[in-house]
């Protein structure tokens, strides 16, 4: 399949025109399209382009090509103050989506987090999952698992606590001269 001529185009053009007019496959011209759905291609046609399709987005400079097109149709929209991913409302101030994009967008993410197991803020500060290790063992009327709660507790009454109030002490500017001020009186 060569280049084709404008003649050829127009051809082309009008011989799937008659075919979907006359309710078969614009590209074999032999079997009865899904004319009732509003398709134009019989379903092994339909099959083929949509491998063809497929096989052709898995291809590096087609990728590359859908990829900066899409950058470019993103950088006019936000240029025009156009929604990105509807292309019909104007987002808010200091958003590049409108409000119901972002909604959506969240929602999504969301979802797709609970799906992967990862943990969402609010499943942590609700006390589904414990706050700092995501184990669902929660101690009831808690947020923290109880290995967690341990750690914690041995970590403030543990013996480097005079050795972590002293560095701290030091880290802060004037804490020293306030702090032996305090002492002599």
């Amino acid at each position: 399949m060569g280049t084709h001529t404008e003649a050829d185009r127009e051809f082309e053009k009008r011989r799937r025109k008659v075919r979907r007019e006359s309710g078969l496959c614009t590209v074999c011209g032999r079997e009865d399209a899904y004319t009732m759905a509003g398709r134009a291609m019989c379903a092994i046609c339909a099959q083929k382009s949509n491998e063809w399709t497929k096989n052709k987005r898995k291809r590096p400079k087609y990728r590359e090509a859908a990829r900066t097109a899409g950058k470019e149709r993103y950088a006019k929209m936000i240029a025009e103050n156009i929604c990105p991913t509807c292309y019909k409302k104007k987002p808010d101030d200091g958003y590049s989506l409108c409000e119901l994009c972002r909604i959506k967008h969240r929602t999504r993410k969301r979802k797709k987090q609970n799906q992967e197991g990862q943990r969402t803020w609010e499943m942590a500060l609700s006390g589904e999952t414990c706050f700092f290790c995501k184990s669902p063992d929660v101690v009831p009327g808690k947020k923290l698992c109880q290995a967690c709660i341990d750690k914690r507790v041995a970590y403030l009454h543990g013996e480097k606590q005079d050795e972590r109030k002293k560095k701290r002490d030091q880290n802060l500017p004037g804490v020293q001269n306030k702090i032996s001020a305090y002492l002599q009186r």
